[in-house]
């Protein structure tokens, strides 16, 4: 029995990266720390000052933590008062959820009446209103929107640099977890990348609010090149401990 349990809970924690994962227009950090956890009044200060130098309707955004996501007064109408003409997305750095300001929602065609996705959702104020944060698929659906807007040769670049910066770190393979572009976006980008380690991509079909759209995968080849394979199938069932979304057997202390 435990060695039953050992590998379900090696399965479940598989290795895997985040590849093409290049936000577009201006990503600024908070500190050089890798876990950033910046307060608002510091992430707001940081904010005005790029807005006022960066052209409006450039894309603006940083890494944050919990002293933000677990605050309900950082969210869109705290963005809008210092970035109100610059979309902003606010990523976390373990990944799931992510914060928006109403510039960045309109971009990406979120409006107040979306529809959460099965596995996702969109929080709202008590009069129905997105307040900007998402998690989970809901997060993914905005990752994948942001994402693919960035410049084929620039996601094709990114790849590449990160190819070749595995290989002089003696990694040879890579699993990507493939929540950054759509299907066949991805497997062009690939395509054209024709990185020289070996990647399998994962299928990691986003689910909308109707299932889980399994059949978005079906029309990508399973070998993209000689050195990049597609294989198997992957889905996030619950969230992680540090927002307190990871299931498990007893409440999370003082919930």
């Amino acid at each position: 029995e435990q060695g039953v349990r050992h590998v379900l809970r090696e399965d479940a924690a598989d290795a895997h990266d985040h590849l093409a994962n290049v936000p577009p227009g201006v990503a600024f950090r908070t500190s050089d720390s890798p876990t950033p956890d910046p307060t608002l009044a510091q992430l707001l200060d940081s904010l005005r000052a790029i807005g006022a130098r960066t052209p409006p309707g450039t894309w603006l955004s940083a890494n944050i933590g919990m002293a933000i996501i677990g605050n309900p007064a950082a969210r869109r109408t705290a963005l809008d008062a210092v970035t109100p003409r610059h979309p902003v997305a606010l990523f976390t750095w373990w990944g799931h959820p992510v914060v928006l300001n109403s510039a960045a929602l309109s971009a990406l065609h979120i409006a107040n009446n979306a529809k959460d996705p099965l596995g996702g959702w969109y929080e709202r104020d008590a009069s129905g209103r997105l307040t900007g944060r998402a998690d989970e698929y809901a997060k993914m659906i905005i990752d994948r929107a942001l994402l693919s807007t960035t410049p084929h040769d620039v996601l094709v670049n990114a790849l590449r640099d990160y190819a070749m910066t595995a290989a002089r770190q003696g990694v040879t393979s890579v699993q990507d977890m493939t929540t950054s572009l759509d299907p066949g976006l991805t497997a062009r980008v690939f395509r054209d990348a024709q990185l020289p380690i070996r990647t399998r991509l994962i299928r990691m079909p986003m689910p909308n609010a109707r299932g889980r759209n399994e059949i978005e995968w079906d029309t990508v080849t399973a070998t993209i090149t000689a050195t990049t394979v597609l294989s198997g199938r992957k889905w996030v069932l619950d969230g992680t401990p540090v927002e307190g979304n990871a299931l498990r057997r007893t409440p999370y202390p003082g919930t």
